[in-house]
């Protein structure tokens, strides 16, 4: 209480004074994730295609099996210089999931903008959170991407943004996709055989050269998914087994 005192007769100390003034405007949030060290490949047209539709009609929905490249394409856009300058306010990104905790996925989207975690404290509910969030994002030119949705109310929950701003959803049902963008939905189809051979030789380039048939053969057996590729690609890297037919013969197996 005297120490209280004395502060109110002669003041703060310098250590504990407010700087006066509005607080420092936050930087332009950009929350997807980085871009993978492998390169997209065989997703130049689809690419396009997307970019467009995100410029000219702010929905994109992308649907396709487990492991299609759903999220790589949507980091790809996230990242495109075209859609970051049409929309220069940030991106927002969130990963879904089946069972997202939603208060907290629009309470990191609320921390990027600027709030502080002691004001969220304040507001805990998702629908008090929602409704501030969506005020904020009015008039602000976003990209807002919803990755991996399994429910189409959490979809509605984070889709915030104004009129300004585009949505990028990516799920695995196209039931979903459907209820979410009607008929305008965008599949993500796998690899053919040559675009899955040039994924597999950006990690293992011995392989190709050991016999195309072979490179085929592995991007045949897990369906042309990028994700399998890539997960092939490293570990025949990693063991090394590269120019040895025999022993690429048993790892099909």
């Amino acid at each position: 209480a005297n120490q209280l005192h004395e502060w109110a007769e002669a003041g703060l100390p310098a250590d504990l004074r407010v700087p006066s003034g509005p607080p420092p405007t936050p930087a332009v949030p950009f929350l997807a994730p980085p871009l993978p060290a492998h390169p997209l490949i065989g997703r130049e047209s689809l690419l396009e295609a997307c970019r467009e539709r995100l410029l000219s009609r702010r929905l994109l929905v992308l649907t396709g099996l487990p492991g299609a490249g759903k999220t790589a394409l949507a980091l790809a856009l996230a990242h495109d210089p075209a859609i970051r300058q049409a929309y220069p306010d940030g991106v927002l990104w969130s990963g879904l999931g089946q069972s997202p905790d939603l208060a907290a996925r629009v309470g990191a989207w609320a921390v990027a903008l600027g709030w502080s975690l002691e004001a969220l404290a304040g507001i805990p509910t998702l629908e008090d959170r929602a409704r501030l969030l969506q005020a904020a994002l009015s008039g602000r030119r976003m990209l807002l991407v919803l990755d991996d949705v399994w429910a189409p109310e959490h979809a509605r929950a984070l889709q915030l943004g104004g009129e300004d701003s585009a949505e990028l959803v990516t799920t695995r049902l196209p039931v979903l996709a459907n209820e979410l963008a009607s008929d305008e939905w965008v599949t993500v189809p796998e690899l053919d055989t040559d675009a899955g051979r040039s994924l597999l030789s950006h990690f293992a380039p011995l392989l190709v050269e050991a016999g195309a048939r072979t490179a085929e053969r592995f991007v045949e057996a897990v369906g042309g998914l990028p994700l399998a590729l890539v997960l092939v690609g490293r570990h025949l890297r990693a063991e090394g087994r590269l120019a040895q037919s025999p022993r690429l013969e048993a790892e099909l197996h």
